[in-house]
């Protein structure tokens, strides 16, 4: 028996040892809590506070321990009566919601927290109410910033003259301003929503549209120039300007805008038939003076373009080349005709005379503003990758592209062609030209796609 009592009374030690060790971390826990604790009587009366409320204050705990809560004065004074609901409330039904209150600071600043209120039984005679108040100034500070400047940027985007649209990553539209829905025609209730092809698209034109999207999506441009159609079925023409706005690195949107560069396409169509017209022109003078070449040009203008679009080079170069070798050859207006015409073997003197024509050539059409380098591509056409060329005996990579392309057709062209001196040699043996002299006078990779072209037998200089 004296062994029970002895264990029993061990017991209890222990249980008062554990519940003032369970005070101590209660109180440790109350003293350092990151979100204020309040306690209240069942009268409303304070009997407890935690420092974090003070910081949230600025008083002192004198200035509330003992005070009721309707009492104090840096609540509004409109909310303490929808506070003394909410706390009649929880004495009756023992849970409330969480609600936000307002109140100032002693140095005026302002603040905002969310209240969580619970009842706690002491005894069947006395209750207390526990009071949690978490700190969300800052938090609702920049909340409030991240709407004003939501709300900043859409009437930005409203109110902008750019047509702006916005996509998400699978091409899915999300949003279209109103200069948007303007230069379509279409309502944003129209577009949003829709995945390609969308409905300005232009029906016949996917196979455009796509691979300029690829482009765009595989970051290999952010600017292109599309034609599109609008909802009354006019046609026009956009610049296309994208950006991606990425998330831990990967695309969530992108937000584009048209330009409308209709006026200026057709300004450019029309001086584009101008250049058109006047390279006819400039290339007929030569054959005035060399008509034994008639068509050279033309057809070396053939070769170099289909040799150019082998080669996947832009819708820039493409154009260069092709203007560039319809009048490589225009310095010979400069050549007397009897040297043009000679039947027999040219003298050294007549050949460098004829020699000339490319400095002639870079001469007459320096003059002119193509807004190309073409005067400087006519200058390099008889140039060679080994130096051996001329007017200046240039080697490889300082040999544009677009004039080891022409020269290369102009030899295939030129040998396959009758001249005054000779007849045709045939195909055959410009294949054998540029084959034996790849790499020395010739640009190995355009060799390689001018024979893949001339084999292929879909070429031919009279298409």
């Amino acid at each position: 028996m004296k062994s029970s009592k002895k264990y029993n009374t061990d017991t209890k030690e222990q249980k008062i040892e554990s519940l003032k060790e369970s005070e101590k971390r209660y109180r440790i826990m109350f003293e350092t809590s990151p979100v204020g604790i309040v306690i209240l009587n069942d009268s409303g009366s304070i009997i407890n506070i935690s420092d974090t409320v003070l910081d949230f204050t600025g008083l002192k705990k004198d200035e509330l321990i003992g005070r009721h809560f309707t009492k104090l004065k840096f609540f509004h004074c409109r909310d303490k009566s929808k506070y003394t609901t909410m706390f009649n409330r929880l004495l009756l039904v023992k849970k409330i919601d969480p609600f936000i209150v307002e109140w100032k600071h002693r140095d005026e600043r302002p603040f905002i927290g969310e209240v969580r209120a619970s009842l706690i039984k002491k005894n069947k005679k006395s209750r207390e109410i526990q009071i949690i108040v978490t700190d969300l100034t800052e938090r609702i500070k920049i909340e409030k910033k991240l709407e004003d400047s939501e709300e900043f940027n859409k009437n930005i985007l409203k109110n902008s003259t750019f047509s702006i649209y916005v996509m998400d990553k699978n091409k899915k539209m999300k949003y279209v301003n109103p200069a948007f829905e303007k230069i379509t025609g279409f309502s944003s209730d129209e577009i949003i929503g829709t995945k390609p092809p969308y409905p300005y698209w232009i029906k016949d034109m996917k196979n455009v549209y796509f691979p300029k999207m690829k482009q765009v999506l595989n970051n290999k441009v952010n600017k292109i120039e599309l034609p599109f159609i609008n909802k009354n079925g006019t046609k026009f023409w956009a610049e296309i300007n994208e950006h991606f706005v990425k998330s831990n690195g990967k695309t969530e949107y992108i937000i584009g805008n048209f330009t409308d560069i209709t006026d200026r396409k057709n300004t450019y169509t029309r001086m584009e038939k101008v250049i058109d017209k006047s390279i006819d022109i400039l290339s007929s003078l030569v054959e005035t003076r060399d008509p034994y070449t008639s068509g050279h040009q033309e057809r070396v203008s053939l070769l170099s373009v289909e040799i150019a679009k082998e080669l996947k080079l832009s819708e820039e170069k493409i154009k260069i080349i092709e203007m560039a070798s319809r009048l490589h050859d225009i310095g010979k207006i400069n050549i007397p005709p009897s040297i043009l015409s000679k039947p027999g073997k040219l003298s050294d003197i007549e050949f460098n005379i004829v020699k000339t024509h490319a400095r002639v050539g870079y001469d007459i059409i320096k003059r002119i503003d193509f807004q190309y380098p073409v005067a400087e591509i006519i200058l390099q056409h008889h140039e060679r990758i080994d130096g051996s060329g001329y007017p200046r005996g240039l080697k490889g990579k300082d040999i544009m592209i677009e004039a080891k392309i022409i020269g290369v057709a102009d030899v295939v062209e030129a040998i396959s062609s009758h001249r005054p001196y000779r007849p045709s040699l045939g195909l055959k043996a410009s294949i054998n030209e540029i084959t034996k002299n790849k790499g020395k006078l010739y640009d190995p990779k355009v060799v390689d796609t001018c024979l893949k072209i001339i084999k292929s037998k879909k070429f031919s200089f009279d298409n």
